[in-house]
């Protein structure tokens, strides 16, 4: 059906270069789709920051805001895995790092504290350091379940 979900996605997929949803995640209310270019699109709820988007705004909700209207997240590489919790998100990227984004009411994110990334313009996926894994220690893969998340 047109202005249908299914309809929204496959008009990104067609937008994107041709390019093909490698992997679709959902948290608790929101989704990202990784592209086989390295990108990534997400939407849903967006209270914590869940979306990468530098705000506090939900899409997906409204009319006009998927397929070509849904935005890219600004990462720092190519990502090469995805995975979402509860009310967070995590990427791997192609040099092996993992950045997360999104509630961080118990570390999940990674970053030693416990402070929300994803809703300023300051805390987009390309600005959040990486996750200190350890010296010579890189991610391929990366789980979440609801507040925690594995590499």
């Amino acid at each position: 059906h047109p202005g249908s979900s299914s309809s929204s996605l496959r008009d990104t997929q067609q937008s994107s270069s041709n390019s093909a949803i490698l992997k679709l995640v959902g948290g608790d209310s929101h989704t990202c789709a990784l592209f086989a270019i390295g990108s990534i699109k997400c939407w849903g709820l967006n209270d914590k920051g869940q979306l990468g988007l530098g705000n506090s705004n939900s899409l997906g909700d409204t009319s006009n805001e998927m397929g070509n209207n849904l935005p890219f997240l600004d990462l720092p590489a190519k990502a090469t895995d995805i995975s979402a919790g509860r009310k967070h998100t995590c990427a791997v990227f192609e040099d092996g790092s993992v950045r997360c984004w999104g509630a961080n009411d118990f570390g999940q994110l990674g970053q030693e504290n416990t402070q929300t990334l994803g809703r300023s313009s300051a805390s987009i996926p390309s600005k959040i350091p990486a996750i200190k894994l350890g010296s010579w220690y890189f991610a391929k893969k990366i789980f979440s379940s609801e507040n925690f998340n594995c590499a």
